[in-house]
């Protein structure tokens, strides 16, 4: 084509350079504007079926943070604390250990539901020991918590921005309200951090496309220790769930029969075959520990009922290998370790495979207790 036809005006040339022409202001605000429409939309069209932006037990968080503001106010002792994630919370009864043990008489069982290291961090380092003076902390760890690779459908970044949400929300700055008032009219604003997952995105796009059940609906039953059954809202947290010095009653209310409902995939078998510990995330939760001012570190890995996770399709040989980095970690960082990761304990002591009921619960708070006095 020659030279002066192509730049004729029209041409196929011109045409394209046309439409390669940098946009003027308006056309790329409006083209901005255009973009966000479509992302609120579509967030607010699947949103029922991505993760809880706020964790489903932020509830938790709010009471025992005003738990721990209380007994600090009335110059009550706290003389032991207890962190990690739900195989702790439920798992040590305070009010147990305090009547067990010969060492610790005020304990405080500030572990959450679902809480990963990060999480862990943060509510150590800028609420639990902000509040409270102890002498010793139990960190429960789980080898199934701790590896670089999430299992049974759990997104480690979607939960741990989850959770940061949660925490902003106990002193919130003026950024954090202006976040708050944004949220409440638009998804999104609220769902921003689905987008640090992309998995979890498009499960929530074709679960909307195909139209499968939605699996974060209200706050979820649980099954009372009186074996009723309630809503997980604020006031079951706050009369029926929550113990005084903290913990939670969550799975008290039944005993498991070793039938497993969730396996692992086969993906996420491979994955925890050949993962490790992340001590990236542990070092930081040791430091906020120690920074808090604890030097006595006290590093417990509960049981699991290993029948039922080897029938869930975990391996058991990369289970005890994890649980034995843990322990060859904390002894590194000259933490006591108390490890009962190969106890076979009977299907009655568990509410699932990960969790105890009460009386796991008991059974576990009383051992604990005699080890703390051992150490």
């Amino acid at each position: 084509m020659p030279l002066a036809h192509a730049l004729r005006p029209g041409s196929p040339v011109t045409r394209t350079r046309a439409w390669a022409r940098p946009l003027t202001w308006p056309q790329a605000l409006l083209a901005t504007l255009v973009v966000l429409l479509v992302a609120e939309l579509g967030l607010r069209s699947i949103a029922d079926h991505l993760p809880r932006q706020i964790a489903g037990d932020t509830v938790e968080i709010e009471l025992k943070y005003d738990q721990l503001r209380s007994l600090d106010g009335r110059g009550a002792p706290v003389d032991i604390v207890v962190l990690g994630n739900s195989t702790l919370d439920a798992a040590v009864d305070p009010a147990v250990l305090a009547e067990a043990s010969q060492r610790f008489g005020a304990p405080y069982n500030a572990a959450l539901l679902g809480a990963p290291l990060p999480a862990i961090q943060r509510w150590a380092s800028e609420f639990v020991l902000a509040e409270s003076d102890p002498d010793t902390v139990v960190l429960g760890l789980t080898p199934l918590d701790v590896p670089t690779v999430g299992i049974f459908g759990v997104s480690k970044p979607a939960v741990a921005g989850a959770f940061d949400a949660s925490f902003d929300r106990l002193r919130p700055g003026a950024f954090q309200r202006a976040d708050r008032n944004l949220s409440r009219r638009s998804a999104l604003v609220e769902r921003r951090s689905v987008f640090r997952s992309p998995g979890e995105l498009w499960r929530g796009i074709s679960d909307t496309v195909t139209g499968e059940e939605k699996a974060f609906e209200g706050d979820g039953p649980v099954t009372l220790e009186d074996g009723t059954r309630g809503v997980r809202d604020r006031e079951t947290w706050r009369d029926r769930l929550l113990a005084p010095r903290g913990g939670n009653r969550t799975y008290w209310g039944a005993e498991f029969d070793g039938t497993v409902q969730t396996a692992v995939t086969p993906a996420e078998r491979r994955a925890f075959e050949t993962s490790n510990i992340d001590r990236r995330q542990l070092a930081g939760v040791v430091a906020a520990i120690r920074d808090g001012g604890v030097d006595d570190i006290v590093v417990v890995i509960p049981p699991h009922d290993l029948e039922a996770l080897s029938d869930a399709g975990l391996p058991l040989d990369a289970f005890a290998r994890l649980a034995d980095q843990l322990a060859d970690y904390a002894r590194d960082q000259d933490m006591a370790v108390i490890d009962l990761s190969a106890a076979r304990w009977p299907h009655a002591d568990f509410f699932d495979a990960a969790h105890l009921s009460r009386r796991g619960s008991v059974r576990f708070t009383r051992l604990l207790a005699h080890e703390l006095d051992q150490l």
